[in-house]
């Protein structure tokens, strides 16, 4: 007995690998070319969106620097509010100390018969200067 093959359906298939195959084959060419043609377009494109990207961090950073600068103004105002007060409470500290030693000094100076010859009082001014002197080395050493 002669045995029949079937041999079309083996073709059939074959054919269709052919073909699968060729039609990946013309996909991929189409993608290239489409590449390139399009390729310009996609260039425009990010170039345009980088410069969009660009102008928002601008704008964030101006806005960040803006409120930062606010920030630091209150904060600056704040600790002048503070120190203010303090500063003025030292200087009059330092003038009623300084009035102080006036007084005990033309008191003394008085006594002496000194207190009305202004040579005395600025050779008095400048010893207590150089006593100020003296003590600031002696606490610097």
């Amino acid at each position: 007995m002669v045995r029949k093959t079937n041999t079309a359906p083996r073709a059939r298939r074959a054919l269709e690998g052919a073909d699968a195959a060729r039609t990946l084959w013309l996909a991929g060419l189409g993608a290239v070319s489409l590449a390139q043609k399009q390729g310009g377009k996609l260039i425009e494109t990010l170039v345009a969106e980088g410069e969009d990207f660009k102008v928002r961090t601008e704008r964030f950073a101006n806005t960040l620097v803006r409120d930062l600068r606010r920030a630091a103004n209150d904060a600056q105002a704040q600790v002048e509010g503070v120190i203010q007060p303090l500063r003025a409470k030292a200087v009059q500290a330092v003038r009623d100390v300084e009035a102080g030693v006036n007084e005990r000094f033309g008191d003394v100076l008085g006594r002496l018969g000194l207190a009305r010859k202004p040579k005395a009082v600025r050779k008095v001014k400048r010893v207590v200067r150089r006593g100020k002197a003296k003590v600031g080395r002696r606490r610097a050493a």
